[in-house]
């Protein structure tokens, strides 16, 4: 979810397309990332992950980042969750200087 935080949210994600996006399934080992239209401004980023391919610490791990800069460093979805039915939320603030926002996951460890 990405949302302008001086804006009131309404329960709908500011940026189209997010709610369709949290949505999608990752299955390989490669990178991948996602691009939101939005203007320039902060933007609270939400990043909702939930482990659906491996059961053990250490399975699958990414380097995370937005608009360029690293965020999270050898995340590593089922240690921060705790198991594969619940689920790791991360949230990051971000300066939006040029659009479209963009988040990458870049595989480190992938069993």
């Amino acid at each position: 979810m990405v949302r302008h935080p001086s804006k009131r949210h309404s329960g709908n994600d500011s940026a189209p397309g997010a709610r369709r996006r949290a949505r999608e399934s990752r299955n390989n080992s490669t990178s991948f990332s996602y691009q939101f239209d939005c203007p320039e401004g902060v933007y609270e980023t939400t990043l909702l992950n939930s482990e659906t391919v491996t059961n053990a610490v250490n399975g699958r791990r990414f380097n995370v980042f937005i608009q360029g800069a690293q965020v999270l460093t050898n995340f590593d979805i089922f240690a921060a969750s705790g198991n594969q039915q619940n689920v790791a939320v991360t949230r990051v603030f971000t300066n939006v200087l040029s659009t479209p926002l963009n988040i990458q996951f870049v595989p480190v460890t992938y069993l």
